[in-house]
This record gives structure tokens, C-alpha cells and sequence, in this order.
């Protein structure tokens, strides 16, 4: 996910928090007296609404106000976050997020998921199981998780990075971080045919190029030059006729990706391509494959 992506949905991860806060803080009656304060909440800012924090919630929403200042401006605030709570697990995560030195950024967010392991204890691992994200306490645990599993990646230990994703889609079957097209990205690269079929037959079908011309390069992975393989090419192809230019080298992918994508234009293929040339480029004869069906294209039209 691009920071910026990151940075927005921290921002929208303390609005829903201090909610859900102010929310549970308050002495209801009755259904009639919940459903009177939701209303009168509406069209409203949380400040609107104030109330006293305790230490740690101060901490927390001093992480949250981090993502939107400067690196050297976050790492003091956060730094003062943990001066009021040295078990904020959200903290943890932010400064691993920062890290560049791979080895300390694993060590912060493994410090992170500890916190947050010791907190919940056991039962409520088990209880919350399937539903991670769903629950605001869980949420520092799966970003550190991830995190871990990035890094792993980086470091060429693509085994260990499967493992960890796979227990994050088992933590959370709605998958909110999006783990399942990391997951089929790397089953596809390491020729793990089985069981990229059967997580791609679960994610939402035809709208992306990522699924399109995954499934295409799939196809011709298990037959090359097939007519299933050049079928699902030529549906990738039309729902993003930008992305083989970025592969074959016609153009070129840019060093700064787009931080927000849309759906058959230039900034999809963009990613895509950063994304996945490798996999074509390691698959034999796959690039010479998109190259002539271009040049078919083209002479088509």
C-alpha cells in the first residue's frame, strides 16, 4: 500500500476509534436514548463532543496524528507517545513502518504484536478469530503481523512471508488489508499453480488487472500458447490496454508510483507492471507472448 494510502487510513482508523470511544463511554437508558444520541451526532465533528482522555488513549491519538506530519515531526510525537504508554502497540508499528534497516524494523513490529498478544491474552485470540480486523485491539497486531511478513520479503525469505499471510487471512476471513492479492502474487511467482487457483477463485472477479492478467499468465504457466491462455489474455487486454506496454518495455514504469490507482487507465498498469514484471519476465517465453499479441492487436486495429 502506497504511505499515503497508509497515512489515510490511520486518519480513518482514530475517527471510527474515538467514535466507538465516546460511544461506550456514554450511560444509556434505553435503546431510544442510544438511537436519540446517534442522531444528534449526525452532521457534527467529534470535537464537538469533548470529554477527558485517560494516559494511554493521549498516546494513542498521538500516533494517529503522527501519519499526517512530517517523519522527523512523527518520530518525536511518537516518541512522547510512548513516554505515556510505553505498551502502545500502534507506536511499535509506526516507527517500524519508518525503519529502513529491515532487521529493526522486524524487531519493532515484533515488539508490537507481543504487546498486543499480551494484552488480549489467549482466549480472546481464539474468541476473535476470523474476525481480527473487526476488533479495534486486534488491528496494531495484524499491521505489525504484515509488516513482519513485508520485511521477510525483502529479505528473500519468501517461505516464512507466505506463512505469516496465510495466518492473517485465517485471522481475518474479510481480509480488510487486501493480504489475498499479495498471497496470489507470490503463489504465482514461486509456481504454487494449486494454490494460486484456489485462492484466486475467491477474489472479486474481472474488475482489476492484477486479476485479469494473473489469470492469463496462470493459464499460460500451466499451457503455454493455449486458446484458454490467449482467451484470458485478451480480456485482461481490454480491460487494461496500457499495462503490456509496461511490461514489454514500450513504456517506461516510473520510479514514483501513483499513490491512488483507478480501473483500465495508465496509473493501474503503472502498479501492476511494478508489480508483476518479474513473474513474466521469470515465466519462458511469457513476455515474447504478450509482445506478438500486441503487435496482433495493433495490426487488428
Amino acid at each position: 500500500m502506497p504511505k499515503k494510502d497508509k497515512d489515510d487510513v490511520s486518519k480513518v482508523q482514530k475517527e471510527f476509534k474515538d467514535f466507538f470511544r465516546k460511544l461506550n463511554r456514554k450511560q444509556f437508558n434505553s435503546d431510544e436514548e442510544k438511537e436519540a444520541f446517534m442522531k444528534n451526532m449526525e452532521g457534527k465533528s467529534l470535537s464537538d463532543f469533548p470529554e477527558e482522555r485517560t494516559t494511554i488513549e493521549k498516546s494513542q491519538d498521538m500516533v494517529y496524528e503522527a501519519y499526517e506530519l512530517s517523519e522527523i515531526k512523527g518520530r518525536q510525537l511518537v516518541k512522547k507517545a510512548l513516554e505515556l504508554d510505553p505498551n502502545n502497540a500502534d507506536a511499535f508499528v509506526y516507527l517500524g513502518r519508518k525503519e529502513n534497516d529491515i532487521p529493526k524494523a522486524i524487531s519493532l513490529f515484533t515488539t508490537a504484536a507481543e504487546l498486543v498478544e499480551k494484552k488480549l491474552g489467549e482466549e480472546l485470540f481464539k474468541q476473535y478469530k476470523g474476525n481480527f480486523w473487526g476488533v479495534f485491539e486486534t488491528r496494531p497486531y495484524m499491521e505489525a503481523k504484515a509488516g513482519i511478513a513485508d520485511c521477510l520479503l525483502g529479505l528473500g525469505k519468501t517461505e516464512e512471508a507466505i506463512k505469516i499471510y496465510q495466518e492473517l487471512m485465517r485471522l481475518n476471513q474479510a481480509d480488510n488489508q487486501g493480504i489475498r492479492y499479495i498471497l496470489s502474487t507470490l503463489y504465482l511467482e514461486n509456481n504454487k499453480l494449486r494454490s494460486f487457483k484456489e485462492l484466486y477463485r475467491k477474489l472479486p472477479k474481472g474488475a482489476s488487472a492484477a486479476y485479469n492478467y494473473n489469470w492469463a499468465l496462470y493459464h499460460f504457466k500451466k499451457n503455454a500458447y493455449s486458446e484458454k491462455a490467449y482467451k484470458f489474455l485478451l480480456k485482461a487486454y481490454k480491460q487494461n490496454v496500457h499495462v503490456i506496454d509496461f511490461l514489454i518495455g514500450e513504456k517506461t514504469i516510473p520510479k514514483q508510483l501513483p499513490s491512488h490507482i483507478g480501473f483500465g487507465d495508465e496509473s493501474e498498469a503503472i502498479v501492476y507492471a511494478a508489480n508483476n514484471w518479474h513473474i513474466w519476465r521469470n515465466t519462458k517465453d511469457a513476455l515474447q507472448w504478450i509482445f506478438d499479441f500486441r503487435a496482433e492487436r495493433i495490426q487488428l486495429n
